[in-house]
């Protein structure tokens, strides 16, 4: 049977007796520090065995502040007393094979807390990382990559009572660096959204197909900041986009241009809703039609309110089908049609006459005939 040493300390023991008296033991023996019948080589019992913790309760390994210098045996272990460097607060060993010092926990907390460099230790910390963050891949391409498969979209929820308190989505922009921010110039790309498929399957690349995207209409100032929006599409037999409309910071809109000179600039031709009457006896106008055809068998044109459509227009014939036919207008909420070139109001089309008119807001005027 092995010899066993026992050690209980019941009053303050020096050091020294304790190092001396370990140099004599046998070197198989097995060594209880509180315990008659240690389980181990050293077995180190607390003065509550498997009971609660006191303050005095446990062991000191040489503390350190800084792990600079390299350790002499693999195994050698420290406890490093504050972050510094590359190296967190806590147990470390060296390890000889990789000539350095390692943490006894190799899942270091890659999240830190906000404005610090000290691990996160809660779900509910504000965190940050230096890194690429990837979600459903192991090869993040940007600051925050995402890949779902056959699973559901990224879902943005803010719940609010205040009705003009919303989900905002902001991409902030400077010139120059970090360091050394410079304000936004004209013609800087503010941000835009993307949007993009599958083109090439061997070299996986993504194309894209539209985008909406938002630069500076003019340099930034303390007061001024004029922005526009730009929507594009690729077009077939292409990979790149091409803007087809834009809204400057005037509030200008070019349609196939990108420097409108009005409030609406269509560089190219124009569309408008075509409708004949038909069989209906009594027509209704709505924000669905703008020329209207008249036949022979509609008595009754009915417009919508002017105050409802202001600026509204509509381009009403009397077909030659119409024969003696007369429609009448009907203006809802009792409103009249005004021709300022006759200072007449038009209560009737018949056959042959064509008039343009447009919503005041308050009554329709006839704009051409």
């Amino acid at each position: 049977m092995k010899p066993i040493f026992t050690l209980n300390f019941y009053q303050p023991t020096p050091f020294i007796t304790v190092v001396f008296i370990l140099m004599f033991t046998n070197l198989f023996s097995q060594v209880g520090i509180g315990t008659t019948n240690p389980d181990s080589s050293l077995d180190v019992r607390a003065k509550d065995h498997l009971g609660t913790v006191s303050e005095t309760d446990g062991v000191l390994v040489p503390r350190v502040n800084d792990l600079s210098v390299d350790g002499l045996t693999d195994g050698q272990l420290v406890y490093l007393t504050q972050n510094t460097g590359s190296f967190t607060k806590g147990f470390h060993f060296w390890n000889s094979t990789n000539s350095a010092w390692t943490p006894i926990n190799n899942n270091i907390e890659p999240w830190y807390k906000a404005g610090t460099n000290e691990p996160a230790t809660s779900n509910s910390d504000d965190i940050y990382i230096s890194g690429k963050v990837g979600i459903g891949t192991t090869n993040p391409l940007g600051a925050l990559h995402i890949t779902e498969v056959n699973g559901r979209d990224a879902l943005f929820i803010r719940f609010i009572d205040e009705p003009n308190n919303d989900f905002d989505l902001d991409l902030l922009r400077s010139r120059g660096s970090l360091g050394s921010p410079a304000l936004v110039t004209e013609d800087t790309r503010l941000g835009g959204l993307r949007y993009r498929g599958l083109t090439n399957k061997s070299s996986f690349i993504f194309s894209p197909a539209a985008e909406i995207s938002s630069e500076a209409d003019g340099d930034f100032t303390a007061s001024s900041a004029p922005g526009k929006l730009l929507f594009q599409t690729t077009p077939a037999g292409s990979l790149n986009t091409t803007t087809r409309m834009v809204i400057k910071n005037d509030g200008d809109i070019g349609i196939n241009t990108e420097d409108p000179s009005s409030k609406f600039d269509v560089n190219g031709s124009i569309s408008k809703a075509f409708t004949n009457t038909g069989t209906i006896t009594n027509f209704t106008l709505t924000e669905n039609h703008h020329t209207v055809r008249v036949s022979t068998n509609t008595t009754g044109l009915i417009l919508p309110n002017p105050s409802n459509c202001e600026g509204r227009v509509y381009t009403i014939i009397g077909s030659n089908s119409m024969g003696a036919t007369i429609a009448i207008f009907t203006i809802t909420g009792g409103s009249n049609i005004f021709n300022d070139t006759t200072g007449l109001d038009i209560t009737q089309i018949v056959q042959g006459q064509r008039f343009t008119i447009q919503s005041t807001g308050s009554n329709y005027i006839v704009i051409g005939e």
